[in-house]
């Protein structure tokens, strides 16, 4: 965005010197990928101001193509659903611990993330994660050796 802002900017003598029906104006947002604060405020003002456009140029990383609309997006959640068991039975076939499970369908999503150039998501669809905290026990007997 601060790319498009900084060229519209620039652009500013060449577009005051054209000859203009109707006049032009410059509407910045803030806080688009998680909050749209900037834009309630944006749109508000245009309301109070009675402020109507016939266009608009939308600034968004685009890799300096040309594009006429936005991506679509697409929200899913899974389940995994385990076997509860002792976790003395962990490693013996008798359980199937559902974060196990969870964390090779994200490793695998991960992997076609790739392939279509998206990736995991954080508080918003276009926000990604700030953390991730996974918790694990281990259940040793006397002679196993503890990780570190």
């Amino acid at each position: 965005m601060k790319g498009f802002v900084a060229v519209c900017m620039s652009l500013t003598p060449e577009l005051l010197k054209m000859k203009r029906a109707k006049p032009i104006h410059f509407a910045w947002s803030y806080d688009e990928e998680v909050s749209c604060l900037g834009g309630k405020e944006l749109a508000e003002f245009a309301r109070d101001h009675d402020v109507r456009a016939e266009g608009c140029l939308i600034g968004e990383p685009t890799g300096m193509t040309v594009v006429i609309a936005h991506k679509g997006t697409s929200h899913f959640w899974v389940r995994v659903r385990g076997k509860a068991a002792h976790s003395s039975f962990a490693l013996t076939g008798e359980s199937c611990n559902a974060i196990d499970y969870a964390t090779k369908l994200i490793t695998k999503l991960r992997e076609m993330a790739e392939e279509y150039r998206g990736t995991a998501h954080g508080t918003t669809s276009r926000c990604r994660s700030q953390r991730c905290r996974r918790t694990s026990s281990v259940a040793a007997t006397p002679r196993t050796p503890c990780p570190r």
